[in-house]
């Protein structure tokens, strides 16, 4: 397949170059610029509109092929056929593995233009321009923090933390824009513009699974520039992001697609060019909100023109589907479907000018400029990747990697690692024990969906399940698996079943949880479906209590995108629980959280459970012990009573942001914490050195090294001074993953630039003067003590501190 590819690509040079030399926006020794400009310059109205779309046609009389700019991305390409999928976003951010991330982002960019240009030798010419599945314009990552485990989309999410979703997203923006030459391998787009984070009103009692279509998110200025929207600028200021999406709901009661705040913050304050994307059908969907008083049957027109004007240069959906004419009447051809289809409208009443839909389709154009389709393919360097690049043996191996990285160890009584000559006979339990379903997570290669280059719905994926890995582990073994219930089932019928296999075990793998869908296989959770519960749902609960009663070597698995939170099945031996005399009934041996781990995720399960990796994954999200440590669900306050996030959570979780156990006892020493000279301060850094060791190992483990992630937390002291505004009561500012042998001790140098450490005073982000207390340790200063070593012999050790003065 790989010969057939590259042959069929060599040709495709001669076919382009005989139509390149006829205009100049074809000629690859002027700048990008220059022929953009020129190429614009040329176009009519008509034909400015009719690029300003997701589907935009070609301009035949300009030369102008046609391009379809949507393609999903989040954990590896989408669309167009079978693709490695990655761990959910989430599950990535528990790794805390930056260099991972990087590696794991250029992969989908290689995979994505693979599948490009083997569309292109098998058909002669790319995907059509109004056909889903292929293209080099990624829709990802998706920006939004998981400001309450509720949402169905926190799998999608770089978890809770500003920091953390920022350094994230610049890896993965980089990656996916590797720059060779002057040509980008795909461009990367920030979703969503800005504060999504709801998708229905069920977590209030309501029935409206797309409640985020007309949700009004009440934020102040502190919340958005604290919480909000650091993530959103690192992506632009620090990746140079391509695109950014705008969001459906509306932001202090005016819609996201036609707010200021896109010029004022995206185009003015971080003098920004990138293109401005709407999110699917939210132009029309400005309509709702009532923001230009107009009735909803006739006044698309408005509502094209107030997006546009807003500053959004791409119109990504149709219209709501009252408004969706068979007749369009003055619509641009072949843009029927889309809002921005009245726009011709709208100039010839004066409402949009030629002047701003210009800039628009420059942006536009120059996407498609980087990314090499106005250039004969020999040209660039990304040209010869083909179907033999996708899914690979490499490949997999990253995925595999990553979910080993991205498992967190919550509770170990000592017995794990598991030893495979000791295992005779395992017993496999679960609805998630052998369902492919909560590998996957949302926008995944393996969505049931047709694709442009085959009429199979299903293609085959590689997906490996706990029992197919236990299998493979364990081949002398007797394994026997009981699924017990469904995932969302009342039905008990199998439960005791599954309570004789665990019986007859010597031990028993419990894994239970949640499942991902879309907006057309609605599961659990997933996008336009939040949560009511933390609980595991259905008769899951029942079932654990009865296996761990019946095997006290059971080990718990928890898989799922948003945190799920079972006090009594989940804590171990932690003394939280209220009544300590119930603990050994559901005390299980160990329990490990799993975010939706991606093909790999049986096998990455088995590796750590014997041994042969150690856990190393840090929760990137709080899990709280009931829903009365959540504000109300659509109160978009941090500080809101008992505070959002382990940032301004005041009581103790079950388990905090950043934390997560190893098989080895890392402990710290000799911290120093220098702060920049007093000249200096406000472009200086502050510089921190620790001693980390890797001291002992627990019984049983045959490793020599482990991985420890270091983390520095910020806590500022000093008076704020500004009525009305809560700052975080800690935040992450650094963090390294170290490599470490046994006994060897390695000094751990780290840097916190002092404007990561402005707070939100007079209308404006500030660092300020004042005490702050630096603490670097395993774990967050919000983890409760009896979580931590020696109360927990193999947790981490509670973090060392020190105040400096800026």
């Amino acid at each position: 397949m790989k010969s057939q590819t590259i042959l069929l690509l060599l040709c495709l040079p001669s076919i382009m170059a005989k139509e390149a030399p006829k205009w100049p926006w074809f000629d690859p020794t002027l700048s990008f610029e220059e022929r953009t400009k020129m190429l614009v310059a040329n176009m009519t109205n008509d034909e400015l509109i009719s690029q300003m779309v997701k589907f935009s046609p070609p301009i035949e009389r300009l030369g102008v092929p046609g391009f379809s700019y949507h393609m999903e991305a989040a954990h590896g390409v989408a669309t167009g056929g079978d693709s490695t999928v990655f761990p959910s976003s989430v599950a990535r951010a528990a790794s805390f593995n930056l260099d991972l991330e990087e590696k794991i982002g250029v992969t989908i960019g290689i995979e994505a233009r693979a599948k490009w240009n083997e569309y292109i030798s098998l058909h002669g010419g790319p995907p059509p321009y109004n056909a889903e599945g292929l293209a080099l314009t990624l829709y990802a990552p998706e920006m939004n923090l998981c400001r309450d485990p509720r949402w169905g989309r926190c799998q999608e999410s770089r978890g809770e933390d500003p920091f953390l979703t920022s350094k994230f997203t610049v890896a993965f923006v980089k990656a996916v824009q590797t720059k060779k030459d002057k040509y980008l391998l795909t461009t990367g787009m920030l979703k969503d513009f800005v504060v999504y984070n709801v998708e229905s009103n069920q977590p209030v009692g309501g029935d409206n699974w797309q409640f985020r279509l007309q949700y009004n998110a009440i934020v102040s200025d502190a919340d958005l520039r604290m919480s909000f929207l650091p993530a959103f600028k690192a992506g632009i200021l620090e990746a140079n992001v391509s695109s950014v999406m705008t969001s459906y709901h509306a932001l202090n009661g005016i819609p996201e697609t036609a707010h200021p705040i896109l010029k004022q913050i995206l185009r003015k304050e971080f003098n920004w060019n990138g293109a401005i994307v709407s999110d699917g059908g939210a132009v029309s969907y400005i309509l709702q909100f009532n923001y230009l008083n107009l009735s909803m049957t006739d006044n698309i027109t408005a509502a094209a023109a107030a997006a546009v004007n807003a500053g959004v240069d791409m119109n990504s959906g149709g219209f709501m589907r009252k408004d969706n004419p068979a007749n369009c009447s003055g619509c641009i051809p072949n843009m029927t479907g889309f809002a921005y289809a009245h726009l011709g409208t709208a100039m010839r009443q004066g409402m949009v000018e030629r002047s701003t839909l210009i800039p628009s389709v420059q942006r536009l154009m120059m996407m498609r400029m980087q990314l090499g389709l106005f250039d004969p393919p020999q040209m660039v360097p990304f040209s010869k990747l083909g179907a033999s690049d996708v899914d690979t043996e490499e490949s997999r191996a990253l995925a595999r990697q990553s979910a080993v990285e991205s498992l967190v160890l919550l509770h170990n009584n000592g017995q794990l690692p598991l030893s495979s000559s000791a295992i005779s006979k395992l017993a496999i339990i679960g609805p998630n024990a052998n369902n492919t379903m909560p590998l996957l997570s949302d926008y995944n290669g393996c969505s049931l969906r047709k694709y442009i280059n085959s009429n199979d719905p299903s293609p085959s994926c590689t997906l490996v399940t706990p029992l197919m890995a236990a299998y493979m582990t364990l081949p002398k073994a007797k394994i026997e698996y009981q699924e017990g219930c469904k995932v969302n089932s009342t039905n008990t019928s199998g439960i005791a079943s599954a309570v004789l296999a665990a019986k007859n075990a010597d031990v028993a793998l419990l894994v239970l949880g949640l499942e991902s869908g879309d907006l057309n296989n609605k599961k659990i959770e997933g996008e336009a479906h939040d949560r009511s519960s933390l609980s595991l749902p259905g008769v899951q609960l029942e079932l654990a209590q009865a296996v761990i009663a019946a095997q006290p070597n059971t080990i718990v698995v928890i898989v799922s995108g948003g945190a799920v939170s079972e006090p009594s099945i989940m804590m171990g031996s932690h003394s939280l629980l209220n009544n300590a005399s119930d603990t050994a009934k559901t005390n299980p041996m160990a329990v490990i959280y799993q975010f939706y781990p991606g093909e790999m995720g049986g096998p990455a399960l088995f590796d750590t459970v014997f041994g042969n990796a150690s856990f190393s994954g840090r929760l990137p999200v709080t899990i709280v012990k009931s829903l009365d440590q959540l504000p109300p669900y659509l109160i978009q306050n941090m500080s809101h009573t008992p505070g959002r996030t382990y940032r301004y959570l005041t009581q103790d979780p079950m388990y905090s942001f950043g934390y997560g156990m190893s098989y080895f006892s890392f402990e710290y020493s000799d911290l120093k914490v220098t702060p920049p000279p007093s000249g200096a301060a406000s472009q200086g850094n502050v510089t921190i050195a620790v001693t980390l060791t890797n001291s002992r190992a627990v019984p049983g483990t045959h490793l020599k090294s482990g991985d420890e992630v270091v983390q520095v937390y910020v806590e500022y002291i000093g008076d704020n001074g500004e009525e009305n505004v809560a700052y975080p009561l800690r935040e992450l500012k650094a963090f390294r993953r170290v490599s470490l042998d046994l006994q060897a001790p390695q000094t751990v140098h780290m840097e916190i630039p002092v404007q990561d450490l402005a707070l939100y005073k007079d209308g404006r982000m500030q660092v300020l003067p004042g005490q702050y207390k630096i603490h670097v340790g395993g774990a967050s200063p919000a983890t409760p003590s009896d979580l931590l070593a020696p109360t927990r012999e193999w947790g981490p050790h509670e973090p060392l501190s020190k105040i400096i003065s800026l």
